[in-house]
């Protein structure tokens, strides 16, 4: 038993020997090389994940406030209607012998056409019992228009009469006279609004100004009642109705009013009530050519009326929310995975190659110096200007065009922690009238830096004062990167080279 455990010491030592030479053939064998990969592999995948969720987010995010926009607008502008709607009302109360001339001067301060495209006409339409309809006809015939009647012809329990609509054109003289009130869709909107005291839109419509066109598009209208006096019950309201301030619209033309060239990554669809199906269809922004990346079905209540509204995305929205970001960080991951694993498995070989390595990269650096491009350019001190080629715009990534070269244009440029000795080198240059040679960095208007290397000389004049500075400048970025990559394989050589011995001690 006391050899066994004297003799413990040993065998500790040779298992830990062991276990070295174990890690130390571990860390040169292939194995290593695809542990690492895996891993990294592995912490790609996740990147990519979540990079890949955040760009659905972004996506979904930009989706849905494209639809609060085309929402947002929709309400704004029917509040512009209903306040023109307003105002119309407001004029038939504040007179009361309203003239067909007395309205059109009304409609047309508005400039209608101008400011709420889509609309066709803003009108009034004069509620009527059937007592009074023989005297209505005969008094707008006297108006002058000796053909009149109310349309459709029959026996009702009351009447509506349209008797202004401006713009009078040819188109909306063809509903001059119409009982809206005759047509269910028009009457559940007229009702609506006589019992509320609010304005209403109504359903889906052909307008009588485009029936039989063959070219009408789906309209609505707006209808905003007018009481003969102030009432508050829905029973007074009924009895007190003397006619409605409404508009005639199409819908194609309201939401190209709305959204001007539209919303070019976003379709969707409008439907009167919440039945969704091709009678109902009221607009259509686009169809679809694919199944939708995203799509969305909200309703819309406007007008004491409800709108369904189907949203989808389109091939524009997909271009403009795919982000390179997910494959961006699957192809890094992996190219790194694999460039390292490349090293790994490279690394002895790494010091034999070392001098070549060295060779090739000076040999590189010499062939980038010999393709390296100037520029040049000019102060003139008296005028304060400063002219530049057209290599120099180049380098500072400015259109000639458009920029305006001066010293302190030139100043804004220059990186904040080499200004002082910039502005050093002027003022010598200037005072010593002598040549210098100075390397600094610049920043670009895309966040990019450049190292640059630049050559003055002055010029002066007979009383040996400068009057000009002129020189030329290199682009050095390339040359700065090169040069950092051969420190960093100086460096990774010199490492290699002093570790090399104990790895293979091991």
């Amino acid at each position: 038993m006391f050899n066994e455990m004297k003799g413990m010491p040993k065998s500790k030592n040779n298992v830990i020997a062991s276990l070295g030479k174990y890690w130390g053939n571990f860390k040169h064998s292939h194995i290593l090389p695809l542990v690492v990969l895996i891993l990294i592999l592995i912490i790609t995948f996740i990147a990519w994940n979540i990079t890949l969720n955040d760009a659905k987010q972004h996506a979904k995010e930009r989706f849905e406030f494209q639809i609060s926009n085309v929402e947002t607008s929709i309400l704004e502008r029917f509040s512009y209607y209903e306040q023109v709607l307003h105002a119309g009302l407001a004029f038939f109360k504040a007179s009361k012998n309203i003239t067909r001339q007395d309205w059109k001067q009304f409609i047309d301060t508005l400039e209608v056409e101008k400011f709420f495209p889509g609309t066709l006409g803003i009108g009034y339409s004069q509620w009527l019992a059937p007592s009074q309809v023989s005297a209505h006809i005969e008094k707008i015939r006297q108006q002058g228009f000796p053909s009149f009647t109310i349309r459709p012809a029959g026996k009702r329990e009351q009447y509506s009469s349209i008797i202004f609509l401006e713009p009078f054109n040819k188109q909306n003289q063809r509903a001059f006279g119409y009982d809206m009130y005759s047509e269910s869709v028009r009457r559940q909107a007229m009702i609506k609004a006589r019992d509320s005291g609010k304005s209403a839109i109504s359903g889906k419509v052909t307008l009588v100004q485009e029936a039989d066109t063959g070219s009408a598009q789906a309209g609505f209208l707006i209808y905003m009642p007018h009481y003969h006096y102030k009432v508050n019950q829905i029973k007074d309201r009924q009895k007190a109705l003397a006619g409605y301030v409404y508009s005639a619209l199409r819908v194609g033309d309201l939401m190209n009013g709305i959204l001007g060239l539209g919303l070019p990554d976003l379709d969707f669809t409008i439907y009167d009530g919440e039945n969704i199906n091709s009678e109902n269809k009221l607009y259509s922004s686009g169809e679809a050519k694919a199944q939708p990346k995203y799509q969305l079905q909200k309703t819309l209540d406007i007008g004491e009326h409800t709108w369904t509204i189907r949203y989808r995305s389109n091939s524009t929205f997909n271009k403009l929310t795919s982000s390179a970001i997910p494959t961006l960080v699957a192809l890094s991951g992996t190219t790194i995975g694999l460039l390292i694993f490349t090293i790994l498995i490279s690394l002895v070989r790494l010091r034999k190659n070392a001098e070549n390595l060295l060779i090739s990269s000076r040999d590189k650096l010499n062939k980038a110096q010999l393709r390296t491009h100037f520029g040049s350019w000019e102060i003139d001190i008296e005028n304060d200007t400063l002219y530049w080629s057209e290599e120099t715009y180049r380098i500072f990534g400015c259109d000639p065009k458009k920029f305006i070269p001066s010293y302190d244009n030139f100043l804004s440029f220059i990186h904040p922690d080499d200004r002082p000795m910039i502005d050093r080198a002027r003022q010598l240059s200037v005072e010593n009238n002598e040549t210098y040679n100075v390397e600094h960095r610049i920043c670009l208007s895309n966040g990019k830096v450049k190292h640059i290397r630049g050559y003055v000389e002055t010029e002066c004049n007979d009383k040996n004062r400068v009057t000009r500075i002129s020189g030329t400048i290199q682009d050095i970025t390339e040359l700065k990167e090169k040069e950092n990559q051969l420190r960093h394989t100086i460096k990774t050589v010199s490492y290699t080279h002093l570790t090399l011995p104990t790895i293979y001690s091991v």
